[in-house]
């Protein structure tokens, strides 16, 4: 672990149940209340592993990766629109969906590769539709049909667990990134927008939304105090 890295962790007490994952460069940590020792992975590759999320699942009601839907619920409204065909990637136990449902936003589709958290999640919301699918494998599926809006809040800085420089990835993570946003960029309508919650920096992150073959414009803004988080929006273009 390098200097920046270190000086971070060194900053939270034991009480404090301090969990720093590095994820592609930055520290990855909940900064409202700690991960319970309880859900913890014996090693940061376990978050890519299917068993890991189940029986985390069994147990957790809810976990919210980089703030939840109320901290940039004003960058949700000015992007996507009420009426807007809305897809959430890795939804987990994330209350995004049902707090976005309760606001009107009311034509969601939530997709995890967990079968325990979409089982748990479908009795809980009835109202939403679940599907258990491996966002690295939507490319032209035709259960799910195309949308106006894309969404991943921290499911895709997964991926990056494995590795152990953030300045270079694997091949393997590069190739589960691209194989993610195919899938992304094939489910899009055109004028659609996919939208990236994460802590993951610029220099880090848009080489791997920018591809020849993606014919969208990239912005992005930021939100929170202190840490800031980056909230990413490719829109794609119209022919």
């Amino acid at each position: 672990m390098d200097n920046r890295n270190t000086s971070l962790s060194s900053s939270f007490s034991t009480a404090d149940c301090a969990r720093v994952c590095v994820l592609h460069g930055i520290c990855m940590y909940r900064t409202e209340t700690m991960e319970r020792l309880s859900t913890l992975p014996g090693h940061n590759c376990d978050y890519l592993s299917k068993g890991y999320w189940n029986l985390r699942y069994i147990s957790e009601d809810n976990f919210e990766w980089c703030k939840g839907y109320q901290e940039f619920k004003p960058l949700i409204t000015k992007y996507v629109g009420k009426n807007d065909r809305v897809l959430i990637l890795g939804c987990g136990n994330s209350s995004l969906g049902a707090e976005m449902f309760s606001d009107g936003f009311q034509n969601i589709i939530n997709i995890d590769f967990s079968e325990v958290v979409i089982e748990k999640m479908t009795k809980r919301y009835p109202q939403m539709q679940w599907f258990c699918k491996d966002m690295r494998t939507l490319e032209g599926d035709a259960d799910l049909g195309q949308f106006d809006v894309i969404i991943e809040k921290g499911t895709l800085d997964v991926l990056f667990v494995k590795d152990k420089s953030p300045w270079e990835a694997s091949p393997t993570t590069k190739h589960d990134m691209k194989r993610t946003t195919d899938s992304i960029y094939s489910l899009l309508r055109p004028g659609g927008r996919f939208v990236s919650v994460t802590f993951t920096q610029p220099h880090f992150r848009l080489k791997y939304y920018q591809h020849e073959e993606y014919k969208w414009k990239i912005n992005y803004e930021t939100f929170g105090e202190g840490f800031h988080y980056f909230f990413y929006v490719a829109t794609r273009e119209c022919p």
